[in-house]
């Protein structure tokens, strides 16, 4: 497997990356290729190759994947898995199988479980290993979607993906080494799979030197406190998590702030809900923005906000805003995922302790050695040390 290709099948995987399965995906496994031959992502329509860490091919083809109800619908008639039916398509499938036939790809990458279901079990290729990334906690994912709708249909797509993890996982999941996102994750799957094989593979970010910028928070008392939400919109987690601070967070902090409070929520391809919500709350809705728009997204806030009532991830959020050098305010459900937490940022599932921490931070300002702080927090999960490390894993274990 060492220095040899890599395949990495990945059919949720669309340019430009958005949300945080995506990155993960590109970016971990674009830093790899540092240690490989070259790496091969195929992705929804695309197969993109890396070497040294730049892509050096970027090779479209024809595909579409479903519809959230057909999809949903394809799962209930079927009792299969949600992304199963929504993201291996007839034409991800040929594709794959093409890549699959080539025997020069030492190691092979299935992102998500169920796109695992296309691995060659019978392989008989003893140099060969199949890895699966499995993003989070994806049985406690469905179940917890289970319980937070009300959606009939939702309720029995969720218990019957649920139902498919465990069966795959029971009947087939000897043959992959897991590679999750958090030692939760893993702890969480071996509540149900002790003996699953697997490594910790953190979720990491890219890190930018943080410009100085005049901290008007402290020095303007007048102008409003800026606080910011970055998520794919079309993602139901990110949307209960922005109807959760609706509820249970925006009243007392207008109330405790005399109204001076102002709410960006930016991410790609928002649903109805997203923009009614955000239109009912006089939020301001920033759709699929560039990188740069993004990067000036982050500048123009003070805090940027984590209000997950469940959560089986948060990570990419939590270091993303310590990359900007912006402060996070989060929920407890996101508690835990960083080994070092700055005082400018807050976990609470208490809107008044929300209102005391902008207050304090208020009074007090942030300095530029204080951002440079929360970037240095992020600097130890940068993607390069992190396929570093998961690369001398990974060769480690071609030893024995």
């Amino acid at each position: 497997m060492i220095n040899s290709r890599v395949l990495v099948l990945a059919p949720h995987l669309f340019y430009p990356t958005r949300n945080g399965a995506d990155i993960l995906i590109d970016r971990r496994w674009a830093e790899f290729s540092n240690h490989v031959s070259h790496v091969d992502i195929l992705g929804g329509d695309v197969l993109v190759r890396y070497k040294g860490g730049a892509s050096i091919s970027f090779d479209r083809y024809s595909n579409e994947i479903r519809s959230r109800l057909s999809a949903s619908f394809r799962t209930a008639i079927t009792g299969s898995h949600y992304l199963l039916q929504k993201l291996v398509t007839p034409a991800f499938k040929r594709k794959a199988m093409e890549c699959l036939a080539n025997r020069d790809y030492g190691l092979i990458v299935y992102s998500y479980i169920s796109t695992a279901s296309l691995a060659p079990l019978d392989d008989t290729c003893p140099c060969r290993l199949h890895c699966i990334e499995t993003h989070n906690d994806e049985i406690k994912w469905f179940i917890d979607m289970g319980v937070s709708s009300a959606n009939a249909l939702v309720k029995l797509v969720a218990w019957l993906s649920a139902r498919w993890l465990r069966r795959f996982m029971q009947e087939s999941g000897a043959h992959f080494l897991y590679l999750h996102v958090s030692q939760t994750d893993q702890l969480g799957y071996a509540r149900f799979f002790p003996s699953h094989i697997s490594y910790v593979a953190p979720v990491g970010c890219d890190i930018e030197a943080v410009l100085p910028r005049q901290d008007s928070l402290m020095m303007d008392r007048d102008r409003a406190v800026r606080l910011l939400f970055v998520g794919s919109l079309s993602v139901k987690m990110n949307y209960d998590a922005i109807k959760y601070f609706s509820e249970e967070f925006y009243a007392v902090i207008l109330s405790g702030l005399l109204g001076h409070v102002e709410v960006r929520i930016v991410g790609s391809n928002p649903t109805a809900q997203v923009v009614q919500l955000c239109a009912q709350r006089g939020w301001h809705l920033f759709a699929n923005q560039s990188d740069s728009e993004l990067a000036a997204s982050y500048r123009w806030a003070d805090f940027s906000i984590l209000p997950f009532a469940y959560s089986t991830g948060g990570k990419l959020k939590l270091l993303k805003s310590l990359s900007q050098g912006v402060p996070f305010l989060a929920t407890e459900a996101v508690s835990g995922q960083l080994d070092e937490v700055a005082q400018t940022c807050l976990f609470s599932n208490h809107a008044p302790d929300w209102v005391r921490h902008i207050k304090k931070i208020r009074e007090a300002g942030i300095t530029q050695s204080e951002r440079e702080r929360l970037v240095s927090c992020a600097r130890q999960n940068s993607w390069s040390r992190i396929a570093g490390n998961l690369y001398e894993f990974l060769a480690a274990r071609a030893k024995y």
